[in-house]
């Protein structure tokens, strides 16, 4: 949960320095020499206690219609579910009995949904109030309008949770191989090496608009950007200072998205945006809210393998609903993006097609 920058900048208070950001030499480096109390203090404050909000990625396979079976059959039965948890010093366990079952109104034999309560121990916590629950979970549809595509929608709160959660998915992709369900057992995500720095800028800045009824765009808050110094000609006065003295700029303030970084077209070559933030206004029969959502490729330090996540920062309602009701308006919100996502993926990615855009499970 910290991060290798994190500690690097620990040792580097203390005048050692590591040219290395991989945490095999950067931990080994801190234990030897000792930790003091206040550095104590200071990691504990960085693992801070996140949101009970959901983060969500989507993933595609190809689905095989001629198989003549369907998801409920293959993964409502005898699925493996054991020894998720890869964890050596015992802090993590699964808390209930997960198993994938019909999804929605349970009419639909391709649509499920497995749901895993975590729990997590934390002895930096105080006595008494050291275990932290996580839940997370795996939607699978295939999607009725082409009946290709099998969509995988994962939400997770804790990297602990998505970790489980990818390995769930690894398992069914293998089952659903095995049987022929699927054409291929490749899993197509969403990352950042599928767009060039111009189509990202405009990716990002079309998915955030509002979606139906469920979300209306307030403000955009904040993005985090990054001078791309290996394109080649001559650098934009509006960028000179920053490929110069910036190696990476957050930016807050309003409407960012109309910003010149990502407005002008002759500065967008030149950007990478990581990150947009936005606040939207929910409105539907029963509830008036708001929420702030975050659209984010999160691994800075592994870029190839960032992967497109949409996550609630902040949520709240005018009138008070229940637990079970504000979860669900939750992944409404974020499902309406989630099909914006994957309809706009078709006009942006140059890595569109599912063969040349996809990973080995």
């Amino acid at each position: 949960m910290i991060s290798p920058t994190e500690l690097r900048a620990i040792l580097q208070a203390r005048g050692a320095f590591c040219s290395s950001l991989d945490k095999k030499h950067l931990i080994p480096m801190l234990v030897k020499t000792g930790i003091a109390p206040y550095e104590f203090a200071h990691l504990k404050d960085l693992v801070k206690e996140k949101e009970d909000n959901p983060k969500v990625q989507t993933k595609q396979l190809i689905w095989n219609k001629e198989s003549g079976t369907t998801l409920g059959y293959e993964l409502g039965f005898d699925f493996d579910f054991d020894h998720l948890v890869d964890d050596s010093f015992s802090n993590l366990s699964i808390e209930n009995s997960p198993q994938f079952v019909a999804a929605g109104d349970g009419s639909d034999a391709n649509h499920v949904i497995a749901e895993i309560r975590i729990k997590r121990l934390d002895r930096t916590k105080n006595f008494g109030e050291d275990e932290n629950y996580f839940d997370c979970s795996i939607e699978m549809k295939v999607d009725s309008n082409n009946q290709l595509d099998l969509n995988i929608t994962t939400k997770h709160t804790s990297k602990e949770s998505q970790n489980i959660v990818n390995e769930i998915v690894k398992r069914a992709t293998r089952k659903l191989k095995s049987s022929a369900a699927i054409k291929s057992d490749k899993l197509k995500r969403i990352l950042f090496t599928d767009f060039t720095n111009e189509a990202r800028i405009n990716y990002l800045t079309k998915l955030i608009k509002s979606v139906d009824y469920q979300a209306y765009i307030q403000n955009t808050k904040r993005i985090q950007i990054k001078p791309d110094n290996d394109v080649p000609g001559p650098v934009p006065s509006e960028l000179e200072l920053l490929e110069k003295k910036v190696k990476e700029l957050t930016l807050q303030g309003e409407n960012l998205d109309s910003s010149i970084f990502l407005r002008l077209e002759e500065l967008k070559k030149r950007i990478k945006l990581y990150s947009i933030s936005c606040t939207y206004e929910i409105n539907t029969d029963r509830v008036d809210g708001r929420c702030e959502i975050d659209f984010e490729f999160p691994d800075l330090e592994s870029m190839s393998q960032s992967e497109l996540t949409i996550s609630i920062v902040r949520f709240s309602t005018k009138t008070k609903i229940s637990s079970k009701e504000r979860s669900a308006l939750k992944m409404n919100v974020l499902k309406a993006f989630e099909a914006k996502k994957l309809e706009l993926l078709r006009e942006y990615s140059f890595k569109y097609t599912p063969s040349e855009a996809t990973v080995e499970i």
